[in-house]
C-alpha cells in the first residue's frame, strides 16, 4: 500500500476502448473543483496512446489516486518509476549466475550476473552469526559491529569461527554478493564452537528492533542458525516480522522437515533451503511445507577468512544469506519489507525443481530464488492501491 502526502507522479493505464480526450476534459470538470485544489499546472497531465495502450501521466495526490482507482474506465496505476541500466557482473560465481537466469546452469555457458546497480544501497542487513572480518576488501568498508553477545569485546575484529564472514560475503561482498551497496551490521552471537543461547538471540531481535526504530532505514535480519522447534524463538521471529523487518530464516541442514525447526517454522519467517548447480535439493537440506524458497547452497564461493582470498562452502545457511541479499536488493530499489518478501516469492522460478528430487519431501514447495533477470521496472502488474 502506497500512502501519499503530497503530489507525487504517476501513469495510469485506461482500457482500449477509453477516448483519452474526452476522459481528460471530464476528469478536470468533475474532480478539480474538490480534489485538494490542484490546478492544470501543479497536476502536469499528459497523455499518451501506443495503439490500444492509452493513459496519462500527472501529479496526483492521494484523494486524486483515490478517484482514479476506483474510476472503472482505469486499468492500472503505477508510480513514475525510473528505468536504470542493468549492470553485468562478467565471470560471476555459480550462486549470482544461476539467481539471474531462468534455466538451470549448463557446462559452456557465460557466466554472468544482470542485476540492477542499486544494489540494496541504503538498506541494513543484520547478521547474527560468529562475526565478520572487518577488514575484508570485498565489504569496502560496509561493515559495522554493533553488538557482541560472547563475552568478548565489540571492538574484537576477528571471525574465529569464520562462518559470519561465508554468509555476509553471499549477502553483500562485492564480488560474491547479492546487495553488493548494503550495509552489514555484524551482531555476534556464536561462541568459538559455533554455538550460542536462546537469550542471547533474543537480545539480539531485540536490539535490531530498537536500533532500527533509531535509524529509521530499511532493515533485514538473517538468521543462519537453527534449532529443535522452540515457541519462544518462534515468537521472538514473529515480533520482529510484525515490526516490519523481514527475517530470513536457514532450512537447516538434517534433510528432514524444517517445521520441526525454529526459527524457520516461525509464521512470517522467510525460510530457505539449498540446491545443488542442476537444481537438485541438496541431500542435507530441510525441507516441506515450512520452507518458502529454494537457491544455490552447495559449492558456494564466498569470501575467507585468508585476506582477499575466497573459499566454497555448503549448507542452508549460504542459501539464507543469499536470500537476505536478495530482500535487501528489492528494499534498496523502494519495496518495504514486506513487499520485498512477497515479490521474491512471486517472482521466484515455478515447477524448476526437477520432481524426482521432491520425492519423499511432501508439500515441499517447488519454486527457486529469481531476480527477475535484473529487471528494475515491475510493468502493469504493479497495482497502487489506496484506502
Amino acid at each position: 500500500m502506497v500512502q501519499l502526502v503530497c503530489s507525487t507522479s504517476f501513469v495510469v493505464q485506461f482500457h482500449r476502448d477509453v477516448d483519452v480526450e474526452s476522459f481528460v476534459s471530464k476528469f478536470y470538470i468533475t474532480n478539480l473543483g474538490h480534489l485538494s485544489l490542484q490546478t492544470a499546472g501543479e497536476l502536469d497531465l499528459s497523455s499518451f496512446q501506443i495503439g490500444d495502450f492509452k493513459g496519462i501521466t500527472g501529479n496526483f495526490t492521494t484523494e486524486t489516486v483515490s478517484s482514479l482507482y476506483n474510476d472503472p474506465n482505469v486499468v492500472a496505476i503505477s508510480l513514475d518509476r525510473e528505468l536504470v541500466l542493468s549492470e553485468v557482473q562478467e565471470y560471476a560465481p555459480l550462486h549470482l549466475t544461476r539467481l539471474s537466469q531462468v534455466e538451470r546452469l549448463h557446462a559452456g555457458q557465460s557466466m554472468d550476473y544482470v542485476y540492477d546497480p542499486s544494489g540494496g544501497i541504503g538498506v541494513d542487513v543484520y547478521i547474527l552469526d560468529s562475526g565478520i572480518q572487518l577488514n575484508h576488501p570485498d565489504f569496502t568498508h560496509r561493515v559495522h559491529k554493533i553488538a557482541d553477545y560472547t563475552g568478548q569485546s565489540v571492538r574484537d575484529q576477528t571471525d574465529p569461527v569464520g562462518h559470519g564472514t561465508y554468509i555476509a560475503g553471499v549477502i553483500g561482498s562485492e564480488t560474491f554478493g547479492v546487495a553488493k551497496k548494503a550495509n552489514l551490521y555484524d551482531i555476534k552471537v556464536t561462541d568459538n564452537r559455533g554455538r550460542t543461547k536462546l537469550t542471547d538471540v533474543i537480545n539480539a531481535l531485540n536490539l535490531i528492533v530498537s536500533d532500527s526504530r533509531i535509524t529509521e532505514r530499511p532493515s533485514v535480519v538473517v538468521i543462519p542458525l537453527i534449532m529443535k522447534k522452540n515457541l519462544i524463538l518462534n515468537g521472538a521471529v514473529e515480533a520482529v516480522v510484525n515490526e516490519g523487518i523481514p527475517v530470513i530464516a536457514s532450512a537447516g541442514n538434517d534433510g528432514k522437515s524444517a517445521c520441526d525447526f525454529s526459527p524457520g517454522s516461525a509464521k512470517g519467517s522467510l525460510t530457505v533451503g539449498a540446491l545443488d548447480a542442476q537444481d537438485r535439493i541438496a541431500s542435507f537440506s530441510n525441507w516441506g511445507p515450512c520452507v518458502d524458497i529454494f537457491t544455490s547452497g552447495v559449492s558456494v564461493e564466498t569470501t575467507s577468512l585468508r585476506g582477499g582470498a575466497s573459499t566454497y562452502k555448503s549448507g542452508t545457511s549460504l542459501s539464507a544469506g543469499i536470500t537476505a541479499g536478495m530482500v535487501a536488493y528489492y528494499m534498496g530499489m523502494g519495496d518495504t519489507g514486506p513487499q520485498a518478501v512477497e515479490r521474491v516469492v512471486k517472482y521466484s522460478l515455478n515447477d524448476h525443481i526437477p520432481l524426482v528430487s521432491l520425492e519423499g519431501k511432501p508439500q515441499t514447495p517447488n519454486r527457486i530464488l529469481f531476480n527477475n533477470e535484473g529487471e528494475p521496472n515491475w510493468g502493469p502488474s504493479e497495482q497502487i492501491n489506496v484506502n
